[in-house]
């Protein structure tokens, strides 16, 4: 495996936890006594950014075959 196959692996964890980091930063806000709705909605629209750029990497990952997506059941080589 090439390490531009490893860097890529890594950004895109990176890129999910990104996404769950800004998701707790609402949560956060939420639960606190007074809601700062600004704080709430910014963390929000974070996430919806990196859950789009990370599904744009994905697809992007695929098509240069540096990922191999596969179905639910993997066909094994006999």
């Amino acid at each position: 495996m090439l390490y531009s196959d490893y860097m890529f692996k890594a950004i895109i964890i990176a890129m999910l936890l990104l996404a769950l980091i800004s998701l707790a930063s609402a949560l956060i806000a939420l639960f606190k006594p007074e809601i700062d709705r600004k704080k709430m909605a910014k963390a929000l629209s974070f996430r919806v950014a990196f859950s789009m750029a990370l599904f744009a990497a994905l697809f992007f990952g695929a098509y240069m075959g540096w990922i191999t997506p596969h179905g639910l059941y993997p066909i094994t080589p006999s």
